[in-house]
């Protein structure tokens, strides 16, 4: 149920708390993706999601283990491997000079953001049924979880849309098609042409 302040306003709920807390740390992750050392990106993407599931045990009044997340987000991540070795790959990549580095920051961030996403999204799944840290199950949520990861993916692309805009396509601005009009300088040496040939014209009279 949603409370009211006393000017009226509405505050959001618990569901609604939680939602804007992984959003937030989905910007987080996608600027831990850009970090340009190889595995410091890993290290701080990590530092990322335990933050975002400490803030949620807040918001759910819940205790928090940083043992206990790192130990459960990690078998998550784990029990995920074929979607989520990759940014790992494309971290060691950004250590190959021009092209590998390349690869790496067009593949970590999205990757980074979508692992972000599912890591809140189970977690606050898990909170709202009334469930502590102690009573998280990882393998009965790892199915679960990979479906989070793939629905990340496409909060990864969109998010990337509005961070880094395409201008590639848009369309160059037209050419001017306006005739050129002469200015004063051009008039005045026309001017100065007539009068001349006009001396002339009385000179031979």
């Amino acid at each position: 149920m949603t409370k009211v302040k006393a000017n009226g306003a509405e505050e959001p709920n618990t569901r609604q708390l939680a939602e804007k807390t992984v959003r937030r740390h989905m910007y987080g992750a996608f600027c831990a993706g850009l970090v340009p050392i190889p595995i410091m990106d890993i290290a701080t993407l990590t530092a990322v999601q335990l933050n975002l599931v400490r803030k949620l045990t807040t918001v759910y009044d819940v205790p928090f283990s940083r043992n206990t997340v790192k130990n459960i987000v990690s078998s998550l991540l784990a029990g995920a491997l074929p979607t989520i070795v990759g940014p790992y790959l494309a971290s060691m990549l950004k250590a190959i000079p021009f092209l590998g580095f390349g690869l790496g920051l067009a593949t970590v961030p999205l990757v980074a953001v979508a692992a972000t996403y599912a890591v809140g999204q189970i977690f606050i799944g898990h909170f709202e049924s009334g469930g502590t840290l102690l009573t998280f199950n990882t393998e009965k949520a790892k199915d679960l979880f990979e479906e989070l990861l793939k629905h990340g993916m496409k909060q990864a692309a969109e998010m990337k849309e509005k961070i880094v805009p395409q201008t590639r396509d848009a369309d160059p601005p037209e050419a001017s098609t306006a005739t050129p009009v002469a200015g004063k300088d051009d008039s005045a040496k026309t001017d100065e042409k007539k009068a001349t040939a006009k001396k002339k014209g009385r000179s031979h009279e």
